[in-house]
């Protein structure tokens, strides 16, 4: 074997070592794999969105996904560098989305109001309603926030959302059905 691969071997044993541990809760062993990893998944990252913004916001949701999720790391399927260039362009991809279905929203409704989006009024009204939006969230559970922001503001499906939240695809809808039905009244109420 060559020294070349060998060192290969080593640096792909030390990172299935390190993801064990993280899903263990090791926050060093997160530190490791993020130093090791951190220039590759950025480098994917902003390939896809092509902004640096736009690719550290990237890098944190794969590297908070790989806290969540190093359990389900399997050797059989690939070194842990190709698992977490995986995910980083696979939130890559979520963030494009996001970002096609906020542009075209946007649009849609500046066609509506016919009004100029950075207008002081229209600034002050979207801050305001940010606000209210901000404090009804914060009255839900923990839980009820995480699968609202994961299905609103990742755009995931009820299935993508069990899968990263590790939780029944049923309790994830009955806890967006339960915030939804409790934000409504209060949204209705402020005037949202």
């Amino acid at each position: 074997m060559s020294s070349e691969a060998a060192n290969c071997s080593l640096e792909q044993d030390q990172m299935i070592s390190w993801l064990k541990d993280i899903s263990q809760g090791d926050e060093g062993a997160l530190e490791s794999f993020y130093t090791a990893t951190l220039s590759k998944v950025y480098g994917v990252a902003y390939r896809i969105v092509g902004e640096t913004s736009k690719a550290e916001d990237v890098v944190t949701e794969v590297y908070y996904q790989v806290w969540q999720q190093a359990d389900r790391y399997q050797t059989d399927r690939g070194s842990p560098l190709a698992w977490v260039l995986t995910i980083s362009r696979s939130r890559a991809l979520d963030q494009l989305r996001r970002d096609k279905t906020r542009s075209n929203a946007d649009l849609n409704q500046d066609d509506v109001t016919g009004a100029d989006p950075l207008a002081p009024d229209a600034l002050l009204e979207s801050l305001e309603a940010g606000t209210q939006i901000h404090a009804l969230l914060s009255e839900l559970s923990q839980v009820q926030r995480d699968v609202l922001a994961l299905a609103y503001f990742r755009d995931l499906s009820h299935q993508q959302i069990a899968d990263q939240l590790d939780m029944p695809l049923g309790t994830v809808k009955s806890h967006i059905k339960r915030a939804l039905g409790s934000l409504r009244p209060q949204a209705t109420k402020a005037g949202i």
